[in-house]
């Protein structure tokens, strides 16, 4: 619902601040935020619960919905390498899920042992603000991945703040990270509307759902000290978990019908209907 408002309110290929506030104009889009508004609830909850290496890859089922909501909704046929790409991605999170739901361990972290989490996103954030920046018509893999980094660090703080919230209400939360909640909410919601201005959203939520978890397991592993248990051999098989899953969004970017005709449109390739 958030593409179709984005696709129907905004025509040019350059999507700036002025597009991102007329999206407020679009009752389809409002509507899609609103749903989205019901699933960052129930993530919010997800993460004051459990560690952010288990909640953030469960998001993967979400790009085998999208793709089927795409088939009967949308009418777009996809080819094999399109499901292959799907199911790589799949594969690859899964594997996430099944390896850090065994080792992951979780602990509430007060005042200044909660800042570095604050800290590094603070960093990714300038990071892909500058890179945007600088690429003045980036393509939607940069706006996916950089959407997916800053909604990585999202989760990570909003875990941190709702366990402290849990523990001990209003007073134990530490401000900063919430800010960073905040300000990496706001920019990551700008990149996944860019994303959506310039391809299609099967592609947004692969990225999403696969590059999202992945930073989220590295920070809470590195920052938030969640894989300590883990063995040496739980990295490898993430790693190579990752790199399934990163190709399966490779795949998707290049072989989408949505891509294929666009290329075809400037004369790149041949249309998808001749392949």
């Amino acid at each position: 619902m958030q593409h179709s408002g984005v696709t129907t309110s905004h025509e040019s290929e350059r999507f700036g601040v002025r597009s991102f506030f007329r999206l407020f104009t679009s009752p389809r889009w409002l509507l899609g935020t609103a749903v989205m508004g019901i699933a960052v609830t129930a993530g919010v909850l997800s993460l004051a619960l459990a560690p952010v290496m288990v909640v953030q890859p469960v998001g993967a089922i979400s790009l085998a919905v999208s793709v089927l909501i795409a088939r009967f909704a949308r009418g777009l046929i996809f080819k094999r390498r399109v499901y292959t790409a799907v199911l790589l991605c799949f594969v690859g999170v899964a594997g996430f899920v099944g390896v850090s739901s065994l080792f992951a361990v979780s602990r509430v972290r007060y005042g200044t042992e909660a800042l570095p989490m604050a800290w590094v996103s603070a960093a990714l954030l300038v990071i892909t603000v500058i890179g945007r920046l600088v690429l003045r018509r980036p393509q939607q893999l940069f706006n996916v991945v950089s959407a997916a980094v800053l909604f990585a660090c999202v989760a990570s703080n909003t875990h941190v703040c709702a366990a402290q919230f849990l523990a001990g209400g209003l007073p134990a939360i530490t401000w900063v990270n919430l800010a960073s909640v905040a300000a990496c909410g706001g920019v990551g919601a700008w990149f996944v509307q860019a994303a959506y201005a310039s391809g299609p959203p099967e592609i947004v939520i692969a990225g999403l759902t696969v590059i999202d978890p992945i930073v989220a397991v590295i920070l809470g592993a590195a920052v938030l000290d969640e894989a300590a248990a883990a063995p040496a051999w739980v990295p490898v098989i993430m790693v190579a978990a990752g790199l399934v899953a990163c190709l399966g969004v490779i795949v998707l970017a290049r072989f989408h019908p949505d891509v294929l005709e666009r290329r075809a449109r400037d004369g790149n390739i041949p249309s998808p209907t001749t392949q």
